[in-house]
């Protein structure tokens, strides 16, 4: 086997050298390669910085141009030049246990917490928050409102602050904003395809540049955790449409757990807190200072820009705006942003109609439409459709049938709803129907009246088609004007909506007004799209024989949901129907009851005094008079939202009652009147009350930016030093430098310790502000407070479902902080708090206090997120 074999011993040595030499060249040049492999992994990373700069820089450039198209105004002004800021209404401060103890200013004590009427808190000055500084906890946020508030408006602007990097963003500065409306969001998506859906909501929007580069900048944002993802449109979805965005924003999480997000919802169902982990924020009304602003805005841009075009010859040369601003007052005291925007423009444009709400849709869609053939019943066919079918977002085929009729010749008959079998075509392109939507769709049976006439004409000709009717009926023209004029907008997979809920609303209650028929729209449905079509039905109809029917609703109902949604059609009701005499008794009698907790009380106040009924403001001063602590609380309240002088006397006395709410609800409402005469009463407490009188002044005065502030630059000179102690209360809520100014002189040169100490403890609180929204907690297993309270009870506390089990214990059983604190956490959890309803319910059932009102504001969110709250009692 190895007779052949033969050993060269110079080719062995020879390739051993060899190898050597090779092996040895290699260690040394090692080092240039990997400089080598590291200078090209720079200079990838150099080209792929750059790419990734350049192509953000566009697209953000773009997406600010996008966005300033984004609200009603857009067709005179872009949302930079005419938007107000949003803030966002401070919460209540959350409850640690054992934890740093906030500072509350007058305001916390007395106002309590109401997200469906921001109004209160804007008339009183409750605290707000910037979109920035709500976002800072690092929780993802829901904000929450009713319709015309401003929440698309608000989305819009946080994602053009984002986009521009403005400094007040803070850390917020170096995400991307991605926003999309979820009628663009074409979903259900494949798996590992759900960024291409953000693409595709782009794509047509962004320059060509930017639209070759967007899916994998996408991706790249997704992947560096640097996105901020923003959701409009979820506040106009019923419960069950929600559901596929639900289920598509947590794959999104699941794949991205760092994905920061803010999405839209309406007061009315929060359903969507629970699944996707958001914190509900209230977005706060405007105050008079920014209705001001909006005026002189709106004026200035009125007069550089639209009377300069040609088509504004006809518009009148100019408004006198203090004029504007008084007939404003003589009703209302608060206007939504939306309500504000349609009344300035029907003013400025010479169209108004009246001076409601109502009114100022209407004149709004006859301003947009007026070029358009039948418009308006085209319109109102198409809302009553959606409202019926909970659908708002319909199919563009079966929307040119629901208008085929209005195409060329106005309709000879009056609009009704179509036949069912058409009916049925929307019920199936729902895939979110349910048995109680088709029991409620059945009940909706009565059948439009068809001239028979030109049926047979019809029958006559059907083999003789008529070119012209041919032509006609190929080119649907209407949907396309109607989009054109901004009342419709396209969405995704061959859809349309309304572009805004107020309009589909208004026009579908003007449907149901015509049949004075709403039966149909009472149910357990929480859609916005129901209760506002039944507040614009209030307004033409008369809904008497509602009434009873929501109060029985309510039998079962802790939160009085029904008497709630009644309240709002005070609001769109002017003058006063011969029904609404009845809806007072109701809600007179609500307000009287101290058994009730103040939230509950306090929205119905707010109802009556933003309705601009008349009477109301002697009610408020009857309450005032009576022997009950928070009925004259509330009275008081009330006659300040409405500034009403006649109050003067009533609220004086009330001063001087020996109660301190009373006194703080007093000082507050004088302040708000803002009379000579209020003031100086004010001042008068200031000057010479109680400790505890002398802070509520001083804090009340606070609010006034005209003459409280002087009053409290005088007040840190005086002698006594009771009051400068009062005013450094007052200086603390002045977020300007003047009043740290002073604060600091009073810290460092007061003759007093008291007043040292009081400033030095001002300036430190704000330095070490307490968050009014919590960080995000985890796994609650953890959180020292539970640990502790487990060890007081003798138990351990260990994961799952034990740990939920030991917060039900602690409402039961904790003391006053623990149960706050336990609350907290409930109510950001509806499926976890289910077994701790019947033990919240009996805390709000409990003593007036801060106990009883944080129950009943835990059992409202709970319920607005789907709990069913009598069911668990």
């Amino acid at each position: 086997m190895l007779d052949n074999f033969f050993f060269d011993q110079i080719s062995f040595w020879l390739g051993f050298t060899a190898a050597i030499i090779i092996w040895w060249l290699i260690k040394q040049s090692r080092p240039i390669f990997d400089a080598s492999k590291d200078a090209l992994s720079k200079q990838s990373g150099i080209y792929q910085n750059k790419f990734s700069n350049s192509i953000e820089h566009r697209y953000r450039k773009d997406l600010l141009a996008i966005v300033q198209e984004n609200h009603l105004a857009s067709p005179l002004f872009s949302l930079s030049e005419i938007g107000i800021e949003p803030r966002i209404m401070a919460p209540p401060y959350p409850v640690v246990p054992d934890g740093p103890l906030p500072t509350e200013d007058i305001a916390d004590l007395v106002i309590p917490y109401m997200p469906e009427w921001p109004e209160m808190a804007a008339t009183y000055g409750l605290q707000s928050l910037s979109m920035a500084e709500a976002l800072d906890s690092g929780q993802n946020l829901a904000i929450i409102g009713k319709p015309g508030i401003g929440k698309s408006f608000a989305l819009n602007t946080l994602c053009a602050q984002v986009a521009r990097r403005d400094s007040e963003m803070g850390s917020l500065r170096n995400m991307v904003p991605l926003i999309a409306h979820v009628g663009d969001l074409e979903i259900p998506v494949k798996l590992g395809d759900s960024l291409n859906v953000f693409y595709k909501v782009l794509a047509e929007k962004v320059s060509t540049l930017v639209e070759s580069q967007l899916p994998k900048y996408i991706q790249t944002i997704f992947k560096n955790n640097s996105v901020l993802l923003l959701i409009d449109g979820m506040d106009e979805l019923p419960k069950n449409a929600q559901m596929p965005v639900i289920d598509f924003l947590n794959e999104l999480r699941d794949e991205y757990p760092e994905l920061r997000m803010v999405v839209t919802l309406s007061t009315e169902d929060l359903y969507s807190v629970g699944p996707l982990g958001l914190f509900p924020v209230s977005l706060a009304a405007w105050n008079a200072e920014q209705t001001e602003e909006f005026f002189n805005r709106w004026d200035d841009l009125w007069g550089q820009f639209v009377l300069n075009e040609t088509w504004a010859e006809n518009l009148p040369k100019s408004v006198d705006s203090l004029i504007f601003k008084n007939w404003l007052k003589l009703g209302k005291k608060h206007y939504s942003p939306l309500e504000i925007t349609l009344k300035t423009w029907a003013v400025y444009a010479g169209d108004a109609v009246g001076p409601s709400l109502a009114d100022s849709v209407e004149a709004y869609i006859n301003r947009m439409t007026s070029t358009i053939k039948n418009a308006i019943p085209a319109l109102q066919q198409l809302a009553l459709q959606m409202v019926i079918s909970s659908n708002p977002m319909i199919a563009r085929k079966s929307a040119g049938k629901f208008v085929a009729e209005f195409e060329g010749n106005p309709p000879a008959q009056e609009i009704d709803p179509l036949p069912e079998e058409e009916i049925e075509e929307v019920k199936d392109e729902n895939p979110f129907m349910d048995d109680d939507l088709r029991k409620l769709l059945a009940e909706f049976d009565d059948p439009p009246v068809i001239d028979e006439e030109p049926k047979k004409k019809e029958k006559k000709k059907k083999n003789k088609p008529e070119k012209n009717k041919i032509r006609t009926s190929a080119v649907r023209r209407i949907l396309p004007e109607l989009v054109e004029s901004k009342v419709l907008n396209y969405r995704s997979n061959a859809s349309l909506s309304f572009s805004h809920p107020m309009i589909l609303s208004y026009l579908a209650g003007d449907g149901f007004a015509k049949r004075n028929d709403g039966n149909q729209l009472i149910s357990d449905s929480k859609w916005s799209g129901h209760s506002m079509t039944l507040n614009f039905l209030s307004r033409k109809a008369d809904v008497s024989k509602l009434i009873p029917m929501m109060i029985e609703k309510d039998k079962n109902d802790p939160l009085k949901t029904g008497v709630q949604m009644m309240s709002h059609w005070a609001t769109q009701t002017s003058p006063t129907p011969s029904w609404m005499s009845n809806l007072l008794r109701v809600f007179v009698g609500i307000l009287r009851r101290e058994d009730l907790p103040m939230g509950y009380r306090g929205r119905i106040l707010t109802a009556l005094a933003s309705s601009g009924q008349l009477g109301v403001d002697a009610l408020f001063r009857q309450l005032m008079k009576e022997e009950k602590t928070s009925v004259n609380i509330l009275g008081a309240l009330g006659s300040g939202i409405l500034q009403d002088q006649k109050a003067v006397d009533d609220l004086g006395q009330m001063l001087n009652s020996g109660n301190i709410t009373g006194s703080r609800a007093a000082c507050m409402a004088l302040v708000a009147i803002d009379t000579d005469r209020a003031l100086e009463m004010v001042a008068g407490i200031l000057l010479d009350s109680t400790d505890e009188g002398q802070r509520a002044a001083a804090e009340a005065l606070s609010r006034h930016p005209r003459e409280g502030y002087e009053f409290l630059r005088e007040g840190s000179k005086m002698e006594d030093f009771s009051i400068r102690r009062a005013i450094v209360y007052g200086l603390t809520w002045i977020d300007e430098l003047w009043a740290k100014d002073i604060l600091r002189d009073m810290e460092l040169n007061d003759d007093q310790w008291v007043v040292r100490n009081a400033a030095a403890h001002a300036l430190e609180s704000d330095l070490h502000k307490v968050s009014r929204i919590p960080v995000p907690i985890g796994e609650i297993s953890n959180l020292p407070w539970l640990t502790t309270f487990a060890g007081e009870q003798g138990m351990g506390l260990s994961e799952g479902q034990a740990s939920w089990d030991m917060l039900a214990l602690a409402i039961r059983e904790g003391k006053e902080d623990q149960i706050l604190g336990a609350m907290d956490i409930l109510r950001l959890n509806p499926f976890k708090a289910r077994a701790a309803v019947s033990d919240i319910y009996k805390v709000s059932e409990g003593p007036a206090g801060e106990l009883k009102e944080a129950a009943f504001n835990t059992l409202w969110q709970l319920g607005a997120m789907g709990v069913d709250i009598g069911g668990y009692l």
